[in-house]
């Protein structure tokens, strides 16, 4: 087996492998009790993830470790260690990069940032549960920089934690193969709640969501601390 992403559970007694072929192994692990130093790994399931659904990018473990989300280029999977069983979603919007993580405060759901959305997801059926519309940060009118109309705009992987009232985006304005200016969006975890049913417009097509927005470059990220703590108390 040739891994290609590898992720444990939050309790650490599981680790999942995702090889090149998309076969997905989840294995439990323990100290071995003749040598601490050494820990032992019993297969606990293993199932090929449909390869239609393009590319495999990430991973992630529910937080009691009984789920996997596994993330696709446009398809999200659910394998259910317990049963055995691999939950195929619908299918997101192809076109558009997604970042996914858990929500930091309602484990049950988990989270997709696009840089024009944030959706909810469901852990156990994959139900869509809400959907939220923010806008880009604007080009900082002091960073002297001009953007050109090539100019498009990639997100990385959100940042939070259980305790934190905050999630911080990255969002980076690209052209062709070069990097012009990083802009960082942070929402409040408390904004980000699933929507009642009754709330039809709020599921179909999105509610707005606010935010603050920052415009740092490299050496300040370095330099000076954040004005607000991701980590919680």
């Amino acid at each position: 087996m040739i891994m290609e992403k590898m992720v444990l559970s939050e309790d650490g007694s599981y680790v999942a492998f995702l090889d090149v072929s998309g076969e997905l192994f989840v294995k439990r692990m323990w100290k071995s009790p003749q040598n601490r130093h050494e820990w032992e790994l019993d297969q606990e399931f293993h199932s090929p993830v449909p390869s239609h659904g393009g590319p495999i990018k990430n991973h992630l473990f529910h937080l009691e470790s009984r789920l996997i989300l596994v993330i696709r280029s446009h398809f999200l999977n659910i394998a259910n260690i317990s049963d055995g069983r691999l939950v195929l979603s619908v299918p997101f919007e192809a076109a558009v990069t997604t970042e996914w993580m858990r929500h930091p405060a309602l484990p049950n759901y988990v989270l997709g940032f696009s840089t024009t959305n944030i959706q909810v997801f469901t852990w156990q059926d994959l139900d869509r549960a809400a959907a939220y519309i923010y806008c880009l940060p604007p080009q900082a009118p002091d960073s002297g920089v001009k953007l050109p109309n090539t100019t498009r705009y990639a997100i990385g992987r959100p940042i939070s934690s259980s305790k934190s009232p905050y999630v911080l985006l990255k969002v980076a304005a690209q052209s062709g193969l070069e990097q012009i200016e990083n802009q960082y969006v942070l929402f409040q975890v408390s904004d980000i709640h699933p929507r009642p049913e009754t709330e039809e417009s709020a599921l179909s097509d999105g509610k707005d969501i606010p935010c603050d927005t920052f415009h740092r470059k490299s050496h300040q990220e370095l330099e000076n601390p954040w004005p607000f703590s991701l980590a919680g108390d």
